[in-house]
């Protein structure tokens, strides 16, 4: 035998009927880290009508908790429940809060939503520039995970934030950064997810860049913290420095000019016109990403990364005036 979580209307002695033929006995119980919502435009199943239906969203939260009823059930009734809820459903195993294992009909689960994400973004940065493709976005969604592993957080948000974080980059968009938030809100609608999930993801695409002029960050969160962590590492150490020269060349702009100095005193909008030589992105910005970093993980990466900019500089300079040993 099977078991069934239902918190709508499948506890409904009439929908049983129709659906399975007979009434179901079942038991109270609770679904933790989710919750329900009602989309605003989303059709009832069969047996049901209205615009307004009940879903399942994961959150992530364990303060979240949906109350329902266990039925026991054979497996054709799966076949048939699987027929009412239609596509709008998906039906995944969860543990309930009595330990027990169970089929619930959500709208995607958390490797659901990450699965469909990534497909997202990969189809959106298919033709990026090298240091800021899906390759970039990949090793930053793995760094997010390892970092959030130390500390406390909804890791649906962090994984989000990372894999979102750069799907419309201001500097490939005529500095507009309103474009990012906007995909990334249209994108994570079309899933249906809770709404304080939207809004927190979205935030962290707003206020993840570095920007230059020391632009004061208008939102903080311990998510926002170790993915702004991650993108910050990435621009660090022997990735760091690739990413960098990628760019510049990208951009068709000088490796190195003795004659023009770094610019430590650039405003936002002056940051972002910027098109110095690439060594002085070491100074303008690479340099100075181990102080603003955000988590102790974070901080302790950051240290040896930071290092390797350092050895690499001393190395350069000899090397550019020369240097034969």
């Amino acid at each position: 035998m099977d078991h069934l979580f239902s918190y709508g209307t499948l506890q409904q002695p009439e929908v049983q009927l129709r659906v399975f033929g007979r009434k179901l006995r079942g038991m109270k119980d609770s679904l933790e880290e989710y919750k329900i919502t009602q989309p605003e435009s989303i059709a009832g199943n069969q047996f049901t009508s209205g615009s307004r239906y009940p879903i399942a969203v994961f959150t992530g939260n364990p303060g979240d908790h949906i109350h329902g009823v266990l039925y026991e059930v054979a497996g054709e009734d799966l076949v048939r429940t699987d027929r009412y809820e239609g596509p709008l459903y998906k039906r995944v195993e969860v543990t309930i809060r009595s330990g027990r294992k169970a089929w619930a009909y959500v709208y995607l689960g958390r490797e659901h939503i990450i699965e469909n994400t990534i497909d997202f973004v990969k189809k959106s940065l298919a033709d990026a520039e090298g240091g800021h493709d899906w390759w970039h976005v990949y090793r930053v969604w793995k760094m997010s995970k390892y970092i959030a592993g130390t500390e406390h957080v909804n890791l649906l948000v962090v994984e989000l934030g990372a894999l979102l974080h750069d799907i419309a980059d201001s500097k490939f968009h005529d500095g507009d950064e309103t474009i990012g938030p906007q995909k990334t809100r249209a994108f994570l609608s079309s899933l249906h997810l809770d709404e304080e999930i939207i809004q927190h993801v979205e935030q962290i695409v707003s206020n993840i860049s570095f920007r230059g002029g020391n632009k004061t960050q208008t939102f903080k969160s311990i998510e926002l913290d170790i993915v702004q962590d991650a993108d910050r590492l990435d621009a660090l150490g022997a990735i760091g420095i690739a990413r960098a020269f990628n760019y510049g060349g990208y951009k068709n702009r000088l490796i190195y000019d003795p004659e023009i100095p770094p610019d430590l005193n650039l405003t936002s909008q002056e940051y972002k016109k910027n098109a110095a030589p690439t060594i002085n992105h070491f100074y303008e910005k690479l340099l100075l990403l181990k102080d603003r970093m955000n988590t102790d993980a974070g901080k302790r990466l950051a240290s040896a990364r930071h290092q390797f900019l350092e050895d690499y500089l001393v190395k350069f300079y000899k090397e550019w005036e020369g240097e034969y040993k």
